[in-house]
């Protein structure tokens, strides 16, 4: 599909007929898809800003780099007719197209999804949505808009557009959070031949400002290591073998928590209860301790704890 920034046709901004075809959709929902099993995501939209929403996991589990992301919803037009013929905005034998279009400006990245098609002669529409965001492909937040777009038009009235896949008009846009800091644990890939097959990143210089992102914090997997091939499903695979990426999870979080308990002062502030700016280190810390209800009151009990949890949430 193609746009043009100069139009010489129709097209919907330049009418009033989204209002006339009344356009109505649900809000999204999200989930995602690991080891043939679904699991559910909210969408988090703040009244102040309608056109935004952010995806989140309270589980601290899914990683849309390994996971992908599937979203749903329903949408419904009526009175179609309006949208052809002379004070539409194609001709009456034309054929139009719902499709969402996904950008990330971060990532370089654009995806199209069709959604549905139709005609003059069907008075209204009602459809379900739903397309998968491609892995590994997001590094940052994107922007996803809903439009319309010719499919095919052999009519000659040249009143129209004739280029299939030209877009005519957008339905809605929403800004969409996709990496949530308190909910994305770090983890990416590197090629260091001499290092061994994993580690953990504490390069924070204050637990209470730097955020919970892979500048500060992260696991880093080795694809060079020799064991690499056991760690993954399969050699070149980036899924990895769920009990080794469980135990690798639990360790390296154990570990952060060491680190941070090193200094006291930092360490005693994350267990007074006091409120810190959301998707800092400290932030995510004491979410661990007090809304998972990990046990911090020794090494063992944290060890236990952090792998009770881990292991629940991954699927084997």
């Amino acid at each position: 599909m193609s746009s043009k920034s100069i139009s010489f046709f129709n097209m919907l901004q330049d009418t009033d007929l989204l209002d006339k075809i009344d356009y109505v959709s649900s809000n999204y929902s999200a989930l995602y898809v690991r080891g043939g099993r679904e699991f559910a995501l909210e969408t988090e939209f703040n009244p102040d800003e309608p056109t935004s929403f952010k995806i989140v996991d309270k589980d601290l589990s899914w990683n849309i780099s390994n996971d992908g992301l599937k979203l749903t919803r329903t949408i419904c037009l009526s009175h179609l007719e309006l949208l052809f013929g002379e004070s539409g905005i194609a001709d009456v034998g034309a054929v139009l197209g719902i499709a969402a279009i996904c950008t990330s400006t971060v990532s370089d990245r654009l995806e199209i999804f069709k959604i549905c098609t139709f005609g003059s002669n069907q008075p209204s529409l009602k459809c379900d949505s739903e397309f998968n965001l491609s892995v590994g492909k997001y590094r940052g937040n994107a922007v996803l808009k809903t439009v319309l777009y010719l499919v095919e038009d052999n009519s000659n009235d040249s009143h129209f557009t004739k280029q299939s896949g030209t877009i005519l008009g957008e339905l809605d846009r929403f800004n969409i959070v996709l990496f949530d800091n308190k909910t994305l644990f770090p983890v990416y890939e590197v090629q260091s031949p001499e290092s061994p097959p994993w580690w953990v990143v504490c390069d924070w210089s204050n637990i209470e400002e730097d955020s919970f992102t892979s500048e500060f914090v992260a696991i880093v997997i080795n694809r060079s290591s020799k064991i690499y091939p056991q760690m993954a499903l399969k050699e070149g695979n980036q899924d990895f073998n769920p009990g080794y990426l469980a135990e690798v999870m639990s360790s390296a979080i154990q570990t952060i928590i060491e680190k941070v308990k090193e200094s006291s002062t930092e360490w005693n502030r994350v267990l007074s209860g006091s409120t810190f700016p959301e998707g800092t280190i400290a932030y995510v810390i004491q979410y661990m301790r007090t809304t998972l209800g990990w046990d911090f009151s020794s090494p063992e009990l944290m060890a236990k704890s952090i792998r009770s949890y881990v292991y629940s949430k991954v699927a084997f």
